[in-house]
């Protein structure tokens, strides 16, 4: 689809975003955004790498976890060379992810737990990747069109991939779910976004199409008195 066909079958989409956006500051529309973590569950990871979970107590039973909390793993994820801070961001990331439920979260915990190592490694350079080329950082995560660590598949590996930049508004990675592509999908009717249900995996092109019409949208959203950004419009194709 031609950037002008994508403009004429979402005309209506940055009024959306910008009513969604509101006269919220971006700090509150994504840094703030976070969610109650019950401790309970992730006393599974102690003594693994990256243990504790992060976030800020809230009582001895729970930590709050937000995209800013996340945000301040980043840097450490890219650099530390050991794979131990990328594994802390890991986890943390898988919490701020599912909530109470824990979906799937103990199999990831335990399909890393057998080789933490190569894990972590892995890990910490998807997230250096991730500040430059969303299309060598996703393939790292899932080459051949397989999960390269043990049921994270793409909607959390963009979550993980996204985090680690930090909350650079210009990062090049997003998170893409099965909601945002719905969402995508509605405004554009691009097929390539039209994920049947209980179907959860997606090849890399198809984040990369996700990942320009992020970008295209948040450029048509933009106002002389708010920019709003890609993971701005993460937000609302969530919500909406």
């Amino acid at each position: 689809m031609t950037t002008d066909a994508f403009d004429s079958v979402v005309k209506f989409a940055p009024e959306e975003i910008r009513n969604w956006v509101g006269q919220r500051r971006r700090e509150e529309v994504i840094h703030q955004h976070g969610f109650r973590i019950p401790l309970r569950f992730w006393k599974l990871i102690d003594g693994l790498p990256g243990a504790p979970l992060a976030g800020e107590p809230l009582d001895e039973s729970a930590v709050w976890i937000s995209r800013g909390t996340l945000f301040d793993l980043a840097e450490a994820a890219r650099t530390d060379q050991s794979g131990e801070s990328a594994l802390r961001l890991y986890w943390a990331t898988l919490a701020w992810g599912t909530g109470s439920p824990n979906r799937n979260n103990k199999r990831r915990v335990e399909a890393i737990r057998g080789n933490i190592g190569e894990a972590g490694r892995v890990l910490q350079e998807s997230a250096e990747l991730s500040t430059q080329d969303p299309y060598a950082a996703f393939m790292l995560l899932h080459p051949r069109g397989r999960n390269r660590l043990g049921f994270l598949g793409p909607s959390f590996s963009t979550k993980f991939l996204y985090f680690a930049g930090g909350g650079d508004p210009k990062h090049p990675c997003q998170i893409v779910d099965s909601k945002a592509l719905a969402t995508t999908y509605r405004i554009t009717g691009e097929q390539a976004f039209d994920m049947p249900h209980g179907r959860y995996n997606y090849d890399v092109g198809t984040y990369l199409r996700v990942l320009t019409r992020f970008e295209e949208l948040a450029e048509s959203a933009s106002t002389n008195k708010r920019t709003i950004s890609a993971d701005e419009v993460e937000r609302w194709a969530f919500s909406a």
